[in-house]
C-alpha cells in the first residue's frame, strides 16, 4: 500500500480511538484503506472505519481544496460525484463521498472489505459498460429494473452481494 493511504488510515485510527465509546461504532470493523489504486496522479480507494465508509481521493487535487471548501465535483469513470475534504484534523489531504455514513449493519471486515472492492469495481473497472457519464446505478438499471435506482438501492444491493443483511 501507498505511504500517502497508510498515513491517512493511521490518521483515522487516531479519530477511532476517539470515537469508539459512541453507539454508531461497530467494534466489529476496523480502520482499513480497500482497494486503493493510482488515479489521476494521486490515489482512489474506499476507507473503512467502524462508522462510516467513504470513496477517498488523495493526491495534488485534494491538497488543492481547502477543508473549508464546500463540495467539489468530481468526474470518475462511472460519472460526476460531489467530494468534500476531509476534515481538517487530518494531516493527509484528501476528498471525501460518503458510502455509508453508519456501518452498524455491516456482521464483520471481510464484509465491509467486499462491499469496498465492489465499489471501487462499479465505479472503475465496470464504468466502460455504462453509458457516458452514467453512474453503476445506470446500468442496473436498464439490465434489472426499468426504473432509476438510488445511490443507496446499489450500495445496498452490494451490502447483500456481499453476504450481508
Amino acid at each position: 500500500m501507498n505511504d500517502a493511504a497508510l498515513a491517512l488510515v493511521e490518521d483515522y485510527r487516531r479519530i477511532a480511538r476517539r470515537m469508539r465509546h459512541l453507539p454508531f461504532y461497530n467494534a466489529a470493523l476496523a480502520v482499513e484503506a480497500v482497494a486503493f489504486r493510482p488515479w489521476r496522479g494521486g490515489l482512489a480507494g474506499v476507507l473503512v472505519t467502524p462508522w462510516c465508509m467513504n470513496l477517498v481521493l488523495m493526491g495534488d487535487a485534494a491538497a488543492a481544496v481547502p477543508a473549508a471548501a464546500g463540495r467539489l465535483k468530481v468526474r470518475l469513470p462511472a460519472g460526476e460525484y460531489a467530494f468534500t475534504p476531509g476534515p481538517a484534523e487530518d494531516a493527509v489531504p484528501h476528498l471525501a463521498l460518503p458510502l455509508f455514513t453508519t456501518l452498524a449493519d455491516f456482521p464483520d471486515r471481510r464484509t465491509a472489505r467486499e462491499v469496498a472492492e465492489k465499489i471501487m469495481q462499479a465505479l472503475f473497472d465496470d464504468a466502460g459498460a455504462a453509458g457516458e457519464g452514467d453512474p453503476p446505478a445506470g446500468k442496473l438499471e436498464r439490465k434489472r429494473l426499468g426504473r432509476p435506482l438510488s445511490r443507496r438501492a446499489l450500495l445496498h444491493g452490494l451490502l447483500q452481494a456481499a453476504g450481508g443483511d
